[in-house]
């Protein structure tokens, strides 16, 4: 009974008129774990595969998104016998919101590192998707012993200087008044589907249906949200550069090669700083091509897995 009225909610709170929202993804996910590190609660999700585990893979997300980013991706995976998890990062998805935390890479780092270091000693392969292939590469470089390969999804390190405007909206979040504020205005009148719709079809290259736009907006309706976002855009790019030298094993640049978001430039800059490094381009892709081309995103990183070479490399 309380699922269905869930169900109902949601679709009222969408206005998804003759949407099938049964055939939509909704979290609770049968494969969701919850666990705490350093006081916050950290959602997961975790494939076991049939046999003992190939290799471990990890999938961050990028900025406003959360583990629904990599639901064309996982089962794929596990199927081919992997270990797979992806994160939600602290202010995302259903991780928690409303507890202090340095959105920094180095910070994002550590608290994957430790989610990981508790699941298997073994090497992981690191995958990171736009903001979250800033945070895979400096987990590479903190870890580089315990990083089998690195895979940048149409993702840049990180690099923003603090301008006074961010320093002060970073200081004001902290004010209960102020954030209560921008956490009303942001549910109400700024993550809601209508608002998203266009923004996550931009990022596609394509018109995002319904059971898209809902997963990516349903964890914006619980609490802390609107900050968490607002605190990320304030501090969660560092000004510092992860250390390259570091960054020894295999990395292979994925991108889109229609992404508007972050063009296919940027992995041609990127690439010559990165000792072994690979780049691959989709296709007709926008900046989310694990969800737009699934088929062919999975197979070429499928392919790097099992070996590099069998990647073109520029």
């Amino acid at each position: 009974m309380l699922k269905r009225f869930s169900t109902a909610l949601i679709l009222m709170l969408f206005c998804v008129a003759g949407s099938a929202i049964s055939d939509c993804e909704l979290f609770p996910y049968e494969n969701s774990q919850f666990t705490m590190i350093d006081g916050l609660k950290v959602h997961y999700r975790i494939l076991e595969p049939e046999d003992d585990p190939k290799g471990n893979i990890v999938f961050i997300h990028g900025f406003a998104a959360s583990t629904f980013s990599w639901r064309k991706n996982m089962d794929f995976f596990a199927e081919h016998g992997y270990r797979v998890v992806a994160v939600d990062m602290p202010g995302y998805g259903f991780s928690d919101k409303d507890q202090p935390f340095d959105h920094s890479h180095d910070s994002r780092s550590k608290l994957v590192w430790e989610l990981l270091d508790s699941i298997s000693e073994k090497k992981w392969v690191l995958v990171g998707h736009s903001m979250g292939g800033g945070t895979v590469g400096y987990m590479a470089a903190m870890k580089p012993e315990r990083t089998e390969k690195l895979i940048m999804v149409d993702g840049v390190f990180g690099r923003m200087h603090q301008a006074l405007g961010r320093m002060i909206g970073g200081y004001l979040v902290r004010f209960p008044v102020i954030f209560h504020l921008i956490e009303g205005v942001g549910k109400n009148v700024y993550i809601n589907y209508d608002r998203f719709e266009p923004l996550l079809s931009s990022a596609y290259g394509e018109k995002a249906d319904s059971c898209a736009v809902i997963g990516y907006v349903q964890p914006f309706k619980s609490e802390g949200s609107a900050v968490a976002v607002l605190e990320t855009f304030m501090r969660g790019f560092d000004d510092k550069q992860p250390e390259l030298g570091n960054i020894e094993m295999p990395t292979l640049l994925l991108w889109g090669e229609n992404d508007t978001w972050v063009p296919v430039e940027l992995a041609h800059q990127l690439r010559p700083k990165l000792k072994k490094s690979y780049l691959e381009i989709i296709p007709d892709a926008g900046h989310n091509p694990m969800e737009t081309h699934p088929k062919e995103f999975n197979e070429i990183l499928l392919r790097f897995l099992q070996n590099p070479r069998d990647v073109e490399k520029l």
